[in-house]
C-alpha cells in the first residue's frame, strides 16, 4: 500500500522524500502501509477527486517552529479531507486559501486549534463545513 500511496500522491520526483517522511509519521503507530491504505480509501469515498491529494500535500508540509512533521489525529485528516471535499458552496481558491492558513501554523496553540477545527468538519453539515472555511479565512488562526 506504501507504494501506492507513493504512486497517487507523489506527482513529481521531488515530492517521493516528503510522502515518505509523511508515511513515517503517520504510520508510527499501525504501520506505514495501514495509514496509506486506510487514507485512499478515504480517498476513494471523497465527492472531489483532487481533495486527498491537496491534503497529502498539505500534511507533507505541515510543520512545527522546529521543523519536525506535525501529526494529526486521524479523525482531523477526515476533516480536511472533508473540508476540501465537500465545500462546494464555497469556490475552489477559497479553500485552498483556508486549508493553507490552517497549514501554515507552527505554534502549539495554533496546532492545536488546526487539529480542532479540522476534528469538527468530520461531523459538521454541510452550511458549518463551508462557514469554517470562509471564517478561516476572514480571520486567520
Amino acid at each position: 500500500m506504501r507504494e501506492d500511496f507513493l504512486r497517487r500522491y507523489a506527482t513529481s520526483p521531488i515530492h517521493v522524500p516528503r510522502f515518505e517522511r509523511l508515511l513515517a509519521i503517520y504510520g508510527e503507530t499501525d504501520g506505514e502501509d495501514a495509514f496509506a491504505a486506510t487514507f485512499i480509501a478515504w480517498d476513494r469515498a471523497c465527492p472531489d477527486v483532487e481533495a486527498a491529494r491537496i491534503v497529502a500535500e498539505l500534511l507533507a508540509s505541515f510543520q512545527d517552529e522546529t521543523g519536525a512533521l506535525i501529526r494529526l489525529t486521524d479523525n482531523a485528516v477526515r476533516g480536511a479531507l472533508r473540508l476540501m471535499s465537500e465545500t462546494a458552496s464555497v469556490a475552489p481558491d477559497v479553500r485552498v486559501r483556508a486549508m493553507r492558513t490552517f497549514f501554515a501554523a507552527t505554534d502549539t496553540e495554533a496546532v492545536a486549534t488546526v487539529g480542532a477545527r479540522l476534528e469538527a468538519a468530520v461531523d459538521a453539515t454541510a452550511d458549518a463545513l463551508g462557514a469554517l472555511l470562509e471564517d478561516s479565512v476572514d480571520r486567520p488562526l
